[in-house]
């Protein structure tokens, strides 16, 4: 397969999460779709997933005008290219063409402006089937940007083990490529089934500012990463992290009907630390199985850092510790979570939230009180805006003149 050409083919539009039939023809021959739009296919015998999504960051259907600029694709900067994730369909296609056993998978709507926010694909797929997806060792996806990086961690959660990771690395150095452990992954389809398959991974193709006007992926990295994975000895690889649901439930519980008793303004007062230790880069790892005292996990997106909280009639109990109402927890955490912390920390999170935005423009008005809590300056905004390489720059402009910040 020339990876190149079959880069370029893909990109011709961007394809937002509805229109992935439009890449019907280069499915592989043989492959099934199923209910959901998602695309699959079996070689061999395997226990070995491999994934990629074909929607791209976009809401439109728009014509992609590629720029060539030797090893590097790009556009014009009308539109995005789509190398998130048309570099992983390439390299899948690529191992399909040359018969690596493996069961591959097509996702519909990873994005997160796909039907229900992302990962909406491989969600239905899991919960469509989960015992099919359960006799696999490992998922493994090519949607990792830059080069060289092995992700760990998704979703707040390491979702491989060391001895995975090293002997990936071993691999790939055997085809001339250094990889590295990478813990700041946020997500990809893969990290849907950390609950259900042990090895869990998401790996570097060459892309690069996506989800911007700006991005391009470096083909030739491209075109090494798709050869070498023809030689990785997939079905080998160690196997030790175990997948299981993260929980604070005691399976076969008796709860008293008087539990209960305050489960709207209980809930209601969970909902509001929710959203409030998100600021803080943390992720609530059980939050569809919420109860009046029942622990809720809490863990930081990328360092294994976590906090129970629980919550029962209108008291908070951070750690087992009891603390107070919700007045009294916001001030408890404000101190011992260093509520002020650099503008960089600020800008990781609003990195994370840059894909939720949906009016046009902010008043500085609308930021001043985020920007309070994190003791960050205007000026210190608007040079990182300037200064650093950050995706959110991709999607927002500051204009010192009217001090608004508005889309791009």
């Amino acid at each position: 397969m020339n990876i190149r050409e079959m880069f370029l083919n893909l990109t011709k539009f961007t394809v937002p999460h509805g229109y992935e039939d439009s890449l019907k023809q280069y499915m592989p021959k043989g492959s099934t779709r199923d209910e959901f739009g998602n695309y699959s296919i079996t070689i061999g015998n395997s226990e070995t997933l491999f994934t990629s999504h074909l929607d791209t960051v976009s809401r439109s259907v728009e014509k992609v005008n590629h720029i060539i600029e030797g090893d590097i694709i790009k556009t014009d900067g009308t539109t995005i290219l789509g190398g998130d994730n048309k570099t992983g369909v390439c390299i899948l296609l690529n191992m399909i063409e040359h018969n690596i056993p493996g069961t591959y998978y097509f996702f519909a709507g990873e994005e997160p402006t796909a039907k229900e926010g992302g990962l909406y694909g491989s969600k239905h797929a899991l919960a469509a089937n989960p015992d099919f997806f359960k006799k696999f060792k490992r998922a493994v996806c090519f949607d990792r940007k830059y080069q060289g990086s092995i992700v760990t961690r998704q979703m707040a959660r390491f979702t491989c083990s060391d001895e995975f990771v090293n002997a990936l690395i071993k691999e790939f150095a055997g085809q001339g490529l250094p990889f590295q452990p990478d813990e700041t992954g946020w997500y990809t389809d893969t990290a849907v089934f950390i609950n259900v398959i042990p090895e869990v991974t998401n790996l570097s193709s060459g892309t690069y500012k996506e989800h911007s006007p700006d991005e391009y992926v470096d083909m030739s990295y491209l075109e090494k990463v798709a050869d070498a994975a023809l030689h990785i000895d997939w079905e080998n690889l160690p196997t030790v992290r175990v997948a299981k649901r993260e929980t604070s439930r005691v399976e076969n519980a008796v709860h008293k009907f008087d539990k209960f008793k305050n489960l709207k303004s209980d809930k209601k007062i969970f909902d509001i630390i929710n959203g409030y230790l998100s600021n803080f880069n943390y992720l609530c790892l059980n939050d569809d199985e919420f109860e009046p005292g029942l622990n809720m996990i809490f863990s930081q997106w990328h360092k294994e850092q976590r906090v129970l909280v629980k919550v029962q009639d209108g008291i908070i109990f951070l750690n087992d510790e009891r603390i107070g109402n919700l007045k009294e927890f916001e001030e408890y955490v404000g101190i011992s979570f260093e509520q002020k912390i650099d503008v960089e920390q600020l800008m990781e999170i609003m990195d994370n939230l840059s894909d939720k935005l949906e009016t046009d423009t902010f008043g500085i008005d609308r930021l001043a009180k985020v920007f309070a809590h994190f003791n960050v300056t205007i000026q210190d905004f608007a040079d990182y805006m300037v200064s650093k390489d950050c995706q959110l720059k991709d999607y927002l402009k500051y204009n010192p003149r009217t001090q608004k910040v508005t889309l791009k």
